[in-house]
């Protein structure tokens, strides 16, 4: 299930991106016009659409995801869990939200992705930290050489900031 989840989330980040150069080649200025951020805006309305209804439908369908479901709300998972989970989720979502408005300013996505990538590691170094450190909650190895992380995280970031700069401007 990990590998078609990450062929899925693969597919939904070259849909976007195909949107964000669609809308961005039709017009000749490049990025960062009204038009391209409303398209940006609508198809992550409607990719978040097509999320919520297809796992309405599988879990609807599949009796053991039917029977998972169903004991969120029967007691036999802690609330404070559950408050943690929707508090990810709705992060989840603000990060798509985020992606889906980068690609429609900056639609190189090459660039977009790989900004994304570096801050995901980041905060969820910074997350894991905060976990184990202060609920004991998690694996001593999610936390292993935050050195190397955060350099990785410096050295993508200064890549990034040095293929955005046009004459002496930022794009």
């Amino acid at each position: 299930f990990a590998i078609l989840s990450e062929l899925t989330y693969g597919m939904h980040d070259l849909l976007a991106s195909a949107c964000a150069y669609e809308s961005n080649s039709h017009s000749a200025g490049g990025g960062g016009g009204g038009g391209e951020q409303s398209e940006s805006f609508e198809y992550f309305v409607v990719s978040r659409c097509g999320y919520v209804l297809t796992f309405a439908l599988l879990y609807c369908c599949v009796p053991s995801l039917n029977r998972e479901f169903r004991a969120l709300f029967s007691g036999t998972i802690r609330r404070s869990i559950f408050a943690v989970s929707s508090a990810s989720e709705l992060l989840a979502l603000f990060g798509y939200f985020l992606m889906s408005r980068a690609l429609g300013l900056f639609y190189q996505p090459a660039l977009v992705h790989a900004a994304e990538a570096s801050l995901s590691q980041l905060f969820n170094l910074f997350l894991a930290f905060l976990l184990l450190r202060a609920f004991g909650v998690g694996r001593e190895s999610a936390v292993g050489s935050p050195k190397a992380k955060v350099c990785s995280f410096v050295l993508v970031t200064a890549g990034l900031l040095a293929c955005t700069i046009e004459d002496g401007r930022t794009a």
